[in-house]
């Protein structure tokens, strides 16, 4: 087991026996989206990340197409509340739910290498377990720049294409 066993096995039995998904992860929520990275949670982080961009995206694109759009200043204000309202709950529901998609995803890659390993033994099972499960901050950050790059040129090309500046 990691260091993080303490806390993280006592939260996976609550959400066994209990049903407890909701349990809050303050590293998630400050940290985001090099929580998920550093956990190896790629899809997840990158998903998430997508959403927040994509709420700031929109932002910008009130904030530069309020001329050719004719929208009252009220209204452009309000959609840009809107849109920092809308990032500020999804970075709550990571605050809130981040254990439960943990979990699922830890029992999902044990199952994986639990059938791909099934001729191995018990013990070389175990540590291929705890070598897959083993956090790496490298990697996170690693990702984590990469998804930041990538997310960022597809929305300055989208932001080329409507011919928005920035």
């Amino acid at each position: 087991c990691g260091k993080n066993a303490a806390y993280y096995l006592p939260v996976f039995r609550d959400i066994i026996n209990k049903g407890q998904i909701l349990k809050l992860n303050f590293s998630a929520f400050v940290f985001f989206p090099l929580h998920c990275f550093f956990r190896r949670m790629n899809l997840f982080g990158a998903l998430i990340l997508f959403l927040i961009m994509l709420t700031m995206e929109v932002r910008i694109l009130i904030a530069d197409t309020n001329n050719i759009l004719g929208l009252a200043p009220e209204m452009a204000q309000l959609l840009s509340v809107l849109s920092s309202a809308a990032m500020l709950a999804i970075l709550v529901f990571v605050l809130m739910f981040f254990n439960f998609f943990y979990f699922r995803f830890a029992v999902k890659k044990i199952k994986n290498i639990k059938s791909e390993n099934a001729s191995y033994s018990r013990r070389e099972v175990l540590h291929r377990i705890s070598e897959a499960g083993r956090p790496s901050l490298f990697s996170g950050l690693a990702f984590g720049v990469c998804a930041v790059i990538a997310l960022s040129f597809g929305f300055q090309v989208l932001n080329n294409y409507l011919g928005v500046v920035v």
